[in-house]
C-alpha cells in the first residue's frame, strides 16, 4: 500500500514549525530535520540536502531557534508521487502544497496566523526589499497564497483542518486534544510541551496602507470564523491581476526583481 503523509502546511512564517514541534512531541513520526540545509556540492555540481539538530553553519538560527522541522525538496516542491521519506507528517509550504500528489496526502493542517504578524516576521528575518510598494504586494500576495491553497484543498481532499496559530499559542490544550481526537492519535500533555507561548520576534510593525491592512484582517476573521463558503468565493483572478501591476510598480521603483 502506498504511504500517506498528514501534511502541515500554511505560508512561511505562520506557524508551521511549532505545529510540527507539538505533532513530533504528541508522538508522531516527523518527516524532517530540526535544522535542515541545502548545500551545492563543489564536486559533483549538484544540491545536497540533509539536515541535524544541531545548526549547519549557513542555517539562520535566530530565524527560529527552536528548530524548523523541514524535508528537503519535499517542504518547498511539495509531495510527489515517488516521494520516500521515513516519517507520518511533513511540513509543505502552501507553493509546495498545490503541486504535490493529492493520493500521496492523508490530509491537512493548514496553520493561519495574523497576517500582520505573518508579514512582520518576514521582513524581520528575511532580506526582502523594504518600502511600502512591496509591503502591499507581500500583503495581497499572502491572502493570493492562502486562497489558492484552499481552492486546491476542495478539489482534491475530502477532508482538512484549519488551526489559527493565535489560538494553538493561548489555548494549546483545547487545540491539540481537538487535533488528536481527529486524527485519532496522539499524547496532547506531550505536545503542549512545545507550544511555548511568549515567543514572539515580530514586535516591529511594517507600513502597509489602510485599506490593504483591513483587506488583511478581514480576510484573516473569516478565517477564525472557519467560514469556507466566504473564503471559496473570493475572486482570484482579481487578487491576481492586482499583484502582476503591483509586481511592475515595485519594479520599476527599486529597479529590482522583487522576491
Amino acid at each position: 500500500m502506498t504511504h500517506k503523509y498528514i501534511v502541515v502546511s500554511g505560508n512561511k512564517r505562520s506557524g508551521t514549525s511549532a505545529m510540527m514541534r507539538a505533532l513530533r512531541e504528541a508522538g508522531f513520526p516527523i518527516a524532517g530535520y530540526k535544522f535542515p540545509w541545502v548545500i551545492m556540492h563543489k564536486d559533483i555540481g549538484k544540491s545536497v540536502s540533509g539536515g541535524s539538530d544541531t545548526p549547519h553553519e549557513n542555517e539562520k538560527v535566530l530565524q527560529n531557534p527552536l528548530g524548523f522541522w523541514e524535508s528537503h525538496p519535499e517542504t518547498s516542491e511539495g509531495i510527489k508521487k515517488d516521494t520516500s521519506i521515513d516519517g507520518a507528517v511533513i511540513k509543505v509550504i502552501l507553493e509546495g502544497l498545490i503541486r504535490s500528489h493529492s493520493d500521496r496526502i492523508d490530509t491537512v493542517i493548514m496553520m493561519v496566523r495574523n497576517p500582520l504578524k505573518i508579514l512582520n516576521s518576514r521582513f524581520n528575518s528575511i532580506n526582502l526589499v523594504r518600502n511600502k510598494a512591496n509591503y502591499d504586494l507581500q500583503a495581497i500576495a499572502l491572502i493570493y497564497n492562502y486562497l489558492i491553497a484552499f481552492n486546491w484543498l476542495q478539489d482534491n481532499l475530502k477532508e482538512w483542518k484549519m488551526v489559527i496559530y493565535e489560538e494553538l499559542v493561548s489555548n494549546p490544550f483545547e487545540v491539540l486534544s481537538d487535533i488528536c481526537r481527529w486524527l485519532k492519535r496522539g499524547s496532547v500533555g506531550w505536545g503542549i510541551k512545545a507550544i511555548y507561548r511568549r515567543l514572539d520576534r515580530t514586535s516591529n510593525a511594517i507600513d502597509i496602507r489602510d485599506n490593504i491592512k483591513q483587506e488583511l484582517m478581514d480576510f484573516y476573521q473569516i478565517c477564525v470564523k472557519r467560514d469556507l463558503t466566504k473564503l471559496y468565493a473570493y475572486d482570484v483572478r482579481e487578487l491576481s491581476n492586482r499583484m502582476m501591476i503591483m509586481y511592475q510598480g515595485v519594479a520599476k521603483e527599486t529597479n529590482k526583481v522583487v522576491v
